[in-house]
């Protein structure tokens, strides 16, 4: 690999590095993914651009890594498209968290991180790249994260909050729902919230509420005690209560009513929330066992035992893995951190240790915090074999670590009982990725970062294309079908519509970077008009596909017009 540094980046430590395509790389696809990260002092750049084989400057999108909620969005995987510290090296630490229980973890968004000490009652906003505090607000006790969406925090103590998160100034309070409901769920303006009454006997009640200004839209009432948080996905939200009745069930987020609901766990579930991906939802259970379920008809597919201990901490979801653990028994009886086939609940690999909080995985590393001795250290594992990457002991309090992590921009946040939040990495990475459509045969692939008007560092990389896969117009003429593909990237389900203005026989298809047709989505005679259909990221088999860049191909009386669409898993 070739770097050219400028004069100004040997003075300010930029750097930027072309992950994709590599360096050397030989592909049998013209369509690819290109993907630079860099390194800016922590200041981010005015912009980044390519050039391909001596092409004009293309401005590269910047890849949003934000960790707004609890495992970092309302489906709760986990998981994160950032970079990942690979050693232990603490970029800082603040001092606002507690020395006993910390079950709170730190939520990331543009650039400030936000943390809710249950110990400290007081959320505050720190600066990401230095731990410095922006601002704090008092409140009363917590026991999970708060929630960012458009440009509010929302989070649950005494009462459920609205709070401003530029200036920390309260907008609105709730005081039927409490901490007891765990990390406030907000989706399309409303906000799902819980509170549990005559504890233990088991009694919760669900709070929708307008996120503009607190008012009830509608409430539930669910046997069962609430102690984690509510997840939600495809216009429902997902909640489990705890004994005596031990329930799931799938709430119409419009309008209350009760979608499906059972309670064949035995104990039901307890710190554990609902991880819903690709239609299905993982969780663990009392029981000891993590599941699976259908999320639209409630369905239990399969169960894996972990021990005769609670499943509490939350699943991590990706790449076709689930990552998993039980809470120990006592310092001298460990749980276990286990990977699991997402497909059929098979254990791939497990290691001994004792988690209490969940786990997180970004760039192949698994993170989490140990509870008991002698497992009380920070952690980070290669999540494919659960080998030990590297680990850090910040000296916590006697209950050890129950936080979970929170990584965005090349950090891992974690809240330790050390009474510090920490920061590891070397200083915030910023990833930047767009489709490359590339030549047949050599290529030559510069990747500039622009600070002030001037190259402020740069990188470059050679590979070469073998065949062509499927041509795609960057942009549809004027006879051309409109077509759009929403979301893109997506993890889950995309929203393919399209325009045709001619009835006849028409085809949508998806193929691969080689060219080969992976699914058929549409084939057969379609009326004029528009028409939308789906896509889940299966092939024709209904196999999951890996993740990567896809064509999506439309053939109509009126012509074939192509988009790239990217899957992440």
């Amino acid at each position: 690999m070739t770097a050219c540094i400028s004069l100004l980046a040997a003075l300010s430590a930029v750097d930027v590095s072309i992950l994709e395509p590599v360096d050397g790389g030989v592909y049998n696809g013209d369509w690819l993914t290109l993907r630079a990260i860099v390194e800016n002092e922590n200041i981010l750049p005015d912009s980044v651009t390519f050039s391909l084989n001596g092409e004009p400057f293309v401005p590269i999108p910047r890849l949003v890594t934000d960790w707004p909620t609890y495992m970092q969005n309302n489906v709760h995987n986990g998981f994160s498209l950032s970079p990942a510290p690979m050693t232990n090296e603490v970029l800082w630490t603040a001092p606002v968290t507690g020395g006993f229980h910390e079950f709170v973890n730190p939520i990331v968004v543009n650039g400030v991180v936000y943390f809710l000490s249950g110990e400290g009652m007081a959320l505050y906003a720190l600066d990401a790249a230095n731990g410095n505090i922006l601002w704090s607000y008092e409140t009363a006790d917590s026991d999970d994260p708060p929630s960012y969406s458009d440009g509010k925090l929302f989070f649950t103590s005494d009462s459920i909050y609205c709070i401003d998160a530029l200036t920390g100034e309260r907008i609105w309070a709730f005081s039927g729902a409490d901490f007891s409901g765990g990390t406030p769920c907000v989706m399309e303006n409303r906000v799902a919230c819980a509170r549990a009454f005559d504890y233990p006997n088991g009694k919760t009640t669900v709070y929708c509420l307008s996120s503009e200004d607190g008012q009830v839209l509608w409430e539930r009432n669910l046997d069962g005690t609430i102690g984690n948080c509510i997840g939600g996905w495809n216009g429902m939200f997902f909640v489990g209560t705890s004994s005596p009745s031990g329930l799931l069930c799938a709430i119409d987020a419009g309008t209350g009513e009760i979608i499906w609901s059972q309670s064949i766990v035995e104990g039901g579930y307890w710190d554990t929330s609902p991880t819903i991906v690709e239609g299905k939802i993982y969780i663990g259970g009392v029981d000891g066992a993590v599941h699976r379920f259908d999320a639209m008809t409630g369905a239990l597919e399969w169960e894996t035992s972990l021990g005769a201990v609670v499943a509490e901490p939350t699943p991590a979801v990706f790449d076709g893995t689930i990552i998993c653990g039980n809470i120990a028994r006592s310092a001298s009886d460990p749980g276990v951190l286990a990977a699991l086939d997402m497909s059929d609940g098979s254990i791939v690999w497990s290691i001994s240790t004792s988690i209490h909080g969940s786990p997180v995985v970004a760039d192949g590393v698994v993170f989490w915090g140990g509870f008991y001795e002698p497992y009380r250290h920070i952690y980070a594992a290669d999540a494919s074999t659960g080998e030990i990457i590297w680990s850090y002991d910040p000296n916590p309090g006697p209950l050890g670590l129950q936080s979970t992590p929170a990584i965005t921009d090349g950090v891992m946040y974690f809240a330790s009982t050390d009474y510090n939040l920490y920061a590891f990495g070397t200083g915030l990475k910023w990833t930047y990725r767009d489709d490359l459509y590339a030549d047949l045969g050599s290529n030559s692939l510069i990747v500039d970062s622009w600070s002030g008007g001037v190259i402020a560092a740069s990188d470059t990389i050679e590979f070469v294309v073998t065949q062509t896969g499927v041509a795609v117009d960057p942009m549809p003429g004027s006879s051309d079908p409109m077509l759009t593909i929403s979301p893109n990237p997506f993890t889950t389900v995309t929203a393919v519509s399209f325009e045709i203005a001619e009835p006849g026989c028409s085809t949508v298809s998806v193929f691969d970077l080689s060219g080969r047709l992976v699914r058929t989505l549409q084939h057969g005679e379609l009326q004029a008009g528009e028409h939308l259909l789906s896509w889940d990221g299966t092939d024709d088999s209904g196999r999951r596909l890996p993740s990567g860049i896809y064509a999506l191909l439309l053939s109509s009386p009126v012509g074939d017009v192509a988009r790239r669409v990217c899957l992440v898993r």
